[in-house]
C-alpha cells in the first residue's frame, strides 16, 4: 500500500485534585481525543505522517476557552539503523486553545517533540525531549504552555516490552 490510514480515539477523566471550593460533576472531567492517522513509508528507513486531530475537553476554566481544539500533527521516523531511530512529531494547533496567565489570555504552544527509539532485542527504550509536560493526547495537543525558545524543555522516556505466554506456532519441516 502507497499509504496506510488508521482511525484512533480515546478518553481521558482528569482525576487531579480540584481547588478548593471546585466541585466538578464527574463528567466535567471527561477529555476525548480523535485522530486520523495517515502515514507512508517510504522505504526502510523513512516514515511520514499527517494526523488531523480533535480535541474536545467537557469543561474548561474559561468561557473565552473553546471545547474543541484542532490541529494537524506532522511526524516522521528515521531509522539510523536497525535498532536507533530518529523520531520527529509537531503538531500546530488550528483551532488555538488558550489559558487565563497574569490576568490575560494567551494562546498554548504548538507541541514540537524530538526523540529517538533504541531497540536492545527485549526492550525498546524511548527518550524524547519536548515543550510539552504531557504525552496524552489532551495535554501535549491542546495544553503545551512551553516554547522551546524559552527553554521550556522537558526530558521524557519509555521502556516498553513485550512478554508473551505462549510460545509462537512455527512451522516446522515434515519428513
Amino acid at each position: 500500500m502507497p499509504i496506510s490510514v488508521t482511525g484512533f480515539a480515546s478518553v481521558f477523566y482528569n482525576s487531579l485534585k480540584q481547588p478548593e471550593g471546585v466541585i466538578p460533576e464527574p463528567y466535567h472531567r471527561f477529555s476525548y481525543s480523535y485522530e486520523l492517522i495517515i502515514a507512508r513509508k517510504f522505504n526502510d528507513n523513512l516514515s511520514l505522517a499527517i494526523t488531523p486531530s480533535l480535541v474536545h475537553f467537557n469543561l474548561v476554566e474559561q468561557n473565552s476557552q473553546p471545547n474543541d481544539v484542532i490541529a494537524v500533527g506532522l511526524g516522521g521516523r528515521y531509522k539510523f539503523t536497525k535498532r536507533v531511530s530518529l523520531n520527529l512529531e509537531y503538531f500546530p494547533q488550528v483551532v488555538r486553545n488558550t489559558r487565563l496567565e497574569g490576568g490575560l489570555m494567551q494562546d498554548y504552544a504548538n507541541s514540537l517533540s524530538v526523540g529517538f527509539d533504541i531497540e536492545t532485542g527485549g526492550h525498546i527504550f524511548q527518550l524524547f525531549f519536548s515543550n510539552s509536560r504531557g504525552v496524552l493526547d489532551p495535554q501535549f495537543i491542546a495544553q503545551t504552555p512551553g516554547e522551546w525558545q524559552n527553554g521550556d524543555v522537558y526530558f521524557g522516556f519509555n521502556i516498553s516490552r513485550v512478554f508473551t505466554m505462549k510460545k509462537p506456532d512455527i512451522p516446522q519441516a515434515g519428513f
